[in-house]
């Protein structure tokens, strides 16, 4: 499969909206590079449950 053409062309529109790309990707980063919040007690994490 190819991807279409317009991903690798910068329009009007691109430019116009790659500044609040920048400053959502900078706001992504900074929360991604916090620590975690630690819990004071053992905690027990269960996934992928589905009922139904």
């Amino acid at each position: 499969m190819r991807a279409p053409d317009f991903w690798r062309e910068a329009g009007a529109t691109a430019r116009l909206l790659s500044p609040f790309g920048a400053l959502y990707g900078a706001i992504a980063r900074k929360r991604l590079a916090r620590e975690a919040p630690r819990a004071n007690l053992p905690t027990i994490v269960v996934g992928g449950l589905t009922a139904g």
